[in-house]
C-alpha cells in the first residue's frame, strides 16, 4: 500500500514537473525572470493539489458518501475528512493546515470516526489542537460516525464541550442534517 502511494506521488509529481517545465520553455521566449516566475508558482500550485489529492481526494473530486446504499449529498462548503480508514491523525493535522492556508477554505469540516473505536492521548492532543486552529479560521468542526465509546472520551477529554454536544453525530446522515439546517438558516459567521 505505501509503494502505490510513493509511486502515485511521483507520477504526479513528474507530471507536475513536466507542465512547470513546458510554462518555462513557452515563456522564455518572453523573459528569463518571467518564465522563472510563472513556472515556478504553477509548480507551487500543482504540488499543493496534489497533496490534497493524497491526503483527501474527495476535496477536489468531490465526495461519495454513501449511507445504507444511498449516496448523500455534500454541500460544496463542507469538506470531509475520514480518520477511521487509512488516514491518521498526523494526516489530518496535515490537511487541516493545507486548508486554513488556501484562498477559499471549507466552512465546515466533518471529521469521521468510521470503524474508529477509541483515541489514544496523543490523538485527544492533536484534536484539540487541530480543533483550535480551524475555529480560529471561523471553520466549523462536526464530528460524524462518531460511537458511544468515544462520544465518552470526548466528554471526559473536554473535546465534546469544545466543539459542541450538538455537533457529534453518531451517523454521517446526522451531521449533514445539522449543516443543511446551519447553511439555511445562515448561522455561519
Amino acid at each position: 500500500m505505501q509503494s502505490k502511494a510513493k509511486n502515485i506521488n511521483l507520477k504526479e509529481l513528474m507530471k507536475d514537473t513536466f507542465i512547470s517545465g513546458g510554462l518555462f520553455i513557452l515563456f522564455c521566449f518572453i523573459d528569463l525572470k518571467l518564465a522563472f516566475f510563472i513556472s515556478l508558482i504553477c509548480f507551487a500550485i500543482l504540488w499543493t493539489r496534489t497533496i490534497i489529492l493524497d491526503l483527501n481526494p474527495g476535496a477536489v473530486m468531490g465526495h461519495k458518501i454513501y449511507f445504507k446504499g444511498k449516496e448523500l449529498f455534500v454541500p460544496e462548503t463542507v469538506d470531509i475528512f475520514d480518520v477511521g480508514n487509512d488516514s491518521s491523525f498526523d494526516n489530518l493535522s496535515r490537511y487541516a493546515e493545507i486548508i486554513r492556508q488556501i484562498l477559499i477554505p471549507p466552512r465546515i469540516l466533518i471529521i469521521r470516526f468510521n470503524n474508529k473505536y477509541s483515541v489514544t492521548q496523543f490523538e485527544v492532543k492533536t484534536l484539540i489542537q487541530i480543533i483550535k486552529r480551524l475555529k480560529t479560521n471561523k471553520i466549523l468542526v462536526l464530528f460524524s460516525d462518531v460511537n458511544v465509546n468515544l462520544q465518552n472520551q470526548f466528554r471526559e477529554n473536554g473535546i465534546a464541550g469544545n466543539i459542541g454536544e450538538e455537533n457529534i453525530f453518531y451517523y454521517i446522515k446526522g451531521a449533514l442534517k445539522q449543516i443543511r439546517d446551519i447553511l439555511k438558516s445562515n448561522r455561519l459567521e
